[in-house]
């Protein structure tokens, strides 16, 4: 065969552009997660539940499980007035008050408050003092009367950390962010408000009850829709939180009192730890190990940190310096601006993100908040992809724990109420999530996101509304009895003996 005959075959060239975007590419595929890795998480969470509500393996779980001691949601059929104290931490701390005739009628007024400095060092009695102060002052402002012009129920969202034995009872553990009274920790911190409110003689108080934020999440995604078994908060700092409706069979740490039939509670979970313990190393980038290096606390809370609003920004900066020292992206020049820590702000990640993919002018403007007059259509193009890869990733984590939750509840179908700033904000987050939910969740579970806003004040709120209409059921049920008793024992039958509900 002659050598006319031969045709040589050549590998195309790539052009310098087509060599940039791949080794971009190779860049990022540490933060590209399979769904095999996102199916080890999901399991990963799974054993650290099962870990968590055992009395014998609690302490050693990596995602902190707690009772809530709340064991029922909204019926829809809730009537009369509700107070709420939200202090969520720090010096502010706001009341709510919620006005229920069943889901035909809902009002609502707040109002916040500050905790005068001098007290903030002092002794913890003049703290609560000031509170009761702001809570008469509060009902005073905006006329808050129950229905029945007897007492009032109130919940109370308290997120220092707290020792948790009922529903009504909290041992304060440790305070925080700007606090620091000593004498109140170890002591009952609902029992010290109750006396504060108590001494004042002006409002009269049916039940005070501890919620967590968590639980009022899912208390309001559930007034809206019975289905709603799950709630999440997630976007901010330390708020990597989770409620759902757990068997109460599933739980030894749970001592289940004699007599109560109700089989299911609510279950709070912190799942920003896990992974704390090593086994989910894999997840951890250069770029991600580097922040956590330099965070508040090293080797701690590991998966929080790989989504947090706080961190995201930081995260894309660190990587598009590496494009950039590559001399992949803006002709490798580094601006002053892009050196600066913290520099690359996450909500310009968004903006980027949610632009059509042919339309650069967000890009091109926030570009040159960074230092650069002139990025190309491929600069531009670039960012869009690295943005997009990196809030993917984020959302798909949230997706693997939200995907566990589902199989652990066990039903047909499940709404899952989310809060957070990550996904009020921004609306391609959720998007993100329920489509990689679509992917994760076994076919037999169907399921919807929801927004679910003001879980520590509205959401407190319903939960008082939901332990009242218990407790009022309760005491129906005992007075009916007492009289069947009461009969009886006018016939020779014995007298049966009633506990109060706490």
């Amino acid at each position: 065969m002659s050598n006319s005959n031969i045709i040589e075959e050549t590998e195309p060239q790539e052009t310098p552009e087509e060599i940039s975007s791949r080794l971009i590419k190779e860049i990022c595929q540490p933060l590209m997660l399979e769904n095999e890795k996102l199916q080890q998480i999901k399991e990963a969470f799974l054993i650290d539940l099962q870990m968590g509500l055992c009395k014998y393996s609690h302490g050693k779980s990596m995602s902190k499980c707690w009772l809530t001691f709340v064991q029922e949601l909204p019926g829809g059929c809730e009537n009369g007035t509700f107070l709420a104290l939200d202090w969520s931490g720090g010096i502010n701390f706001r009341f709510v008050a919620i006005y229920l005739k069943c889901k035909k009628d809902f009002h609502m007024d707040s109002k916040i408050y500050e905790i005068p400095g001098k007290l903030l060092n002092g002794p913890g009695v003049d703290v609560f003092d000031f509170i009761a102060e702001s809570l008469s002052a509060f009902v005073k402002t905006f006329q808050v009367i129950a229905a029945d012009d007897e007492s009032l129920p109130m919940a109370v969202n308290f997120e220092f950390q707290v020792k948790q034995s009922s529903i009504n009872k909290a041992e304060l553990v440790a305070w925080d962010n700007g606090i620091n009274c000593p004498d109140v920790v170890g002591r009952d911190v609902l029992q010290m408000l109750r006396e504060a409110i108590e001494r004042r003689g002006e409002i009269k108080l049916q039940m005070l009850i501890l919620v967590r934020q968590p639980i009022g999440t899912l208390m309001n995604g559930a007034w809206h829709d019975q289905n709603c078994k799950i709630s999440l908060n997630v976007g901010a700092a330390s708020s990597c939180k989770a409620c759902y409706v757990e068997k109460v069979t599933n739980m030894s740490i749970y001592h289940n009192p004699k007599g109560n039939t109700i089989p299911t509670m609510l279950i709070c979970c912190e799942w920003g730890s896990l992974g704390d313990n090593g086994k989910l190393e894999f997840l951890q980038s250069r770029y991600d190990k580097e922040i956590d290096a330099k965070s508040q606390n090293p080797n701690a809370k590991l998966l929080e940190k790989l989504l947090n609003l706080e961190n995201l920004g930081e995260l894309l900066r660190l990587l598009l310096m590496d494009c950039l020292q590559a001399e992949l992206l803006c002709k490798g020049n580094i601006s002053e601006q892009l050196r600066q820590e913290g520099s690359f702000k996450t909500e310009y990640m968004f903006l980027i993100a949610t632009q059509p993919p042919q339309n650069h002018d967000i890009t091109r403007e926030i570009f040159e908040k960074l230092g650069y007059k002139n990025p190309t259509d491929f600069d531009c193009e670039q960012m869009y992809f690295i943005c997009n890869t990196i809030l993917r990733r984020s959302a798909y984590l949230v997706a693997a724990i939200i995907a566990c939750l589902i199989e652990r509840v066990g039903d047909p179908y499940t709404v899952v109420a989310i809060d957070g700033p990550l996904s009020h904000l921004h609306e391609i987050y959720n998007c993100l999530i329920a489509a990689k939910l679509s992917q994760l969740v076994r076919p037999e579970h169907k399921f919807r996101l929801m927004l679910s806003e003001d879980g520590s004040g509205r959401g407190a709120a319903l939960t008082s509304a939901v332990i009242n209409s218990k407790c009022q059921a309760e005491m129906l049920k005992m007075k009916l009895v007492s009289r069947s008793s009461t009969r009886k024992s006018n016939n020779g039958g014995a007298k049966r003996n009633t506990e109060n509900l706490f």
